[in-house]
């Protein structure tokens, strides 16, 4: 007598294979998972660039509207230290207006910078906004392959290597050495120089 009025047995091995599987492998989940708390991951909205870290980074950079190269042997830079316009390198016959420089600044610093430099934990907003101003100084990309930003997104306070950003050819920066002294007061004090 035929139990099964399935004429296609393959099939029916299937199904009762699958059944077994699901059985074998799961029913442990299901006997051990009661009563264990799944951890939630918490999500940390981005952090924006403040306002006064903008301003600062506008009076530490300058603004020329004609390229020009800010120290011998460095790259042609534009507007506020802009070393890229319009896609592509900065060139000698570049100009810029004002009101471009402004708002190029604030698209990069908004949705390029944040967005590479915001971690995965909250963090002040002084902390956040030095961060801003090292990268954009010194270049997100060199920052973001650094020492510096793994200790960082790691949550160690990385005050003293600040003073380590100061160099341009091997030679220590006047210049370079006063940003980063005004970056750490930013970053421990949130006191915007």
């Amino acid at each position: 007598m035929n139990l099964f009025p399935i004429r296609n047995h393959t099939l029916l091995r299937r199904i009762l294979l699958r059944i077994a599987i699901f059985i074998f492998f799961a029913w442990p989940l299901l006997l051990f998972n009661r009563g264990i708390k799944h951890k939630q991951v918490e999500v940390f909205p981005e952090v924006r660039p403040s306002k006064e870290i903008i301003e600062f980074i506008k009076k530490k950079e300058g603004f020329r509207e004609k390229a020009y190269k800010p120290l011998k042997g460095d790259t042609w830079t534009i507007g506020y230290g802009f070393t890229r316009i319009r896609g592509r390198a900065v060139r000698i016959s570049d100009v810029i207006t004002k009101e471009e420089a402004d708002i190029e600044l604030d698209r990069l610093l908004h949705e390029e910078y944040a967005k590479k430099l915001t971690p995965k934990f909250p963090i002040p907003q002084r902390e956040f906004d030095a961060i801003i101003s090292l990268a954009y100084n010194v270049g997100v990309y060199r920052l973001l392959n650094s020492v510096t930003w793994t200790l960082f997104k790691q949550g160690h306070d990385i005050s003293e290597r600040f003073t380590m950003w100061t160099k341009f050819d091997g030679k220590v920066i006047p210049g370079l050495l006063n940003r980063r002294k005004e970056e750490l007061k930013i970053y421990k004090e949130g006191v915007y120089v």
